[in-house]
């Protein structure tokens, strides 16, 4: 059974080349579709809008997405690590925070987020 609409395994199967080979329109759209799936809610506990679920359950969408698209795996694991560093931490800012945006992928409030010169002492603190 797959993670993905039929829509999305379409658009990357037609996309999934040019988005390999370069950065660019298609490429920017990826994270965004992606997260029109529920994959990042994948792992999250349902007190914070996730799915529930745990590492097992997350490397196989990762594997499904590897099938179509190393870059869509590649990225989807880097935005997990986030997601997954924002769990563990013990101050609940970074949940409260930055975690309902990362699952829906809210890139522009992410962005931001990772550009905060201070956001590891964030999550460290």
């Amino acid at each position: 059974m797959s993670h993905f609409s039929k829509e999305f395994l379409t658009w990357l199967d037609t996309n999934a080349d040019h988005i390999d080979q370069e950065s660019g329109p298609i490429a920017d759209q990826l994270l965004e579709k992606i997260a029109e799936n529920d994959v990042f809610k994948i792992g999250v506990p349902a007190e914070f809008d996730g799915l529930g679920g745990g590492p097992t359950q997350v490397v196989d969408v990762l594997n499904e997405l590897a099938q179509h698209s190393l870059t869509a795996s590649f990225i989807s694991w880097g935005h997990r690590t986030f997601i997954e560093y924002i769990l563990a931490s013990d101050n609940a800012y970074p949940r409260e925070t930055w975690l309902k945006n990362c699952i829906l992928v809210s890139v522009l409030v992410e962005l931001a987020c990772l550009m905060q010169s201070n956001s590891c002492l964030i999550l460290k603190n």
